[in-house]
């Protein structure tokens, strides 16, 4: 498990993101962060990833959408959706 406090540097850095990469040995197009805040997706953004945002949570009373993320959604179900679009595609 990691949480904000495991790296050196927080969110928007993506020192988390680029972490799990190279654990999983993965590409950042093969990544997509789920998010509630500007940093999560800013995170994903500096990463070279792929962004989910959620309408609902902490994002100090900005809509996610203002963030710019590649996906937006009320619910995190809808990923699902977006997922297997994707798997399909490839």
């Amino acid at each position: 498990m990691i949480g904000g406090d495991t790296f050196a540097e927080k969110k928007p850095n993506p020192m988390a993101l680029n972490w799990l990469l190279e654990k999983h040995q993965c590409d950042a197009r093969e990544m997509m962060m789920v998010g509630d805040s500007k940093n999560d997706i800013l995170a994903a953004k500096n990463a070279g990833c792929q962004s989910f945002g959620l309408t609902y949570g902490y994002n100090h009373g900005e809509p996610i959408s203002a963030s710019n993320p590649d996906h937006v959604a009320d619910n995190v179900s809808a990923l699902l959706d977006i997922v297997q679009v994707g798997a399909e595609t490839e």
